[in-house]
């Protein structure tokens, strides 16, 4: 074995890619380092749930408000396709756009607020 990065590195990928046929003939060794991989990535997981989870209901909350937006501003240009501008379309488009623009500030807001909460929120082992 080379002592150069790519000879380390050549070993480590190597080395990876005999695990698994290691791990079926039984080799000890190899399967100590399966579980201390296995141990080190469930705790990984564990401590990055909670956050991904929080900002995922957030991020899963504005998408479906400017979905949802986007909805009522098609069926309004359709209805003021074809019927016009009457006094209904310009009284429930101007409110629902207002409405809908609060909505989508304030659920961008939130995901934004919790995506900076979970980035200074320490993680704990």
């Amino acid at each position: 074995m080379e002592f150069s990065p790519e000879g380390i590195i050549g070993y480590i990928v190597e080395y990876t890619r005999a695990l698994p046929s290691a791990i079926l003939q039984g080799d000890i060794f190899a399967i100590t380092i399966a579980l201390i991989v296995f141990f080190i990535a469930v705790i990984i997981i564990n401590q990055l749930t909670s956050l991904l989870i929080r900002f995922l209901k957030r991020a899963i909350l504005l998408i479906i408000v400017t979905l949802a937006f986007i909805q009522f501003f098609l069926t309004l240009s359709s209805r003021v396709s074809t019927e016009g501008w009457t006094a209904d379309t310009i009284i429930f488009g101007a409110i629902g756009v207002i409405f809908g623009i609060i909505a989508v500030i304030t659920a961008l807001l939130i995901a934004l607020g919790e995506f900076h909460a979970a980035r200074k929120k320490p993680v704990h082992t």
